[in-house]
């Protein structure tokens, strides 16, 4: 059976959602921008991490692109056809994270490690 159009669009808010509870305890702050509107093609995330670094970051179908260095700000401007892009795009979340955070995956490490501690004690 042949998918509509429809169910093949990704929902931004609901992918938004997902990560910021996936990544809220390892960051200061995220939220979906109220400033910048969204689509069905893309969404803006305002992120602070442990540095307390600030960003603007556009999650889309290429991936996850820091737009500004502060909340609520894009400079994206999208590429001629036979140019490529200037930023860094990462596939995930979790990378652009690992990149720009060194205190995001010290974050991540320390909860893995409690949860693998858990573990262990459990089949103890």
């Amino acid at each position: 059976m042949k998918n509509s159009d429809s169910e093949n669009i990704l929902n931004w808010t609901d992918e938004a959602n997902a990560i910021i509870q996936d990544v809220n305890n390892h960051v200061n702050h995220i939220e979906v921008s109220k400033k910048l509107k969204s689509s069905a093609t893309e969404i803006f995330l305002n992120l602070r991490t442990l540095e307390n670094t600030e960003f603007c970051v556009r999650a889309s179908g290429n991936g996850f692109q820091i737009v500004a260095e502060e909340f609520d700000k894009n400079n994206y401007t999208k590429p001629k056809d036979d140019e490529e892009e200037d930023e860094d795009i990462f596939e995930t979340p979790y990378a652009l994270l690992n990149k720009i955070s060194p205190s995001y995956t010290k974050s991540f490490a320390n909860q893995l490690r409690k949860q693998l501690e858990a573990l262990e004690r459990e089949t103890e």
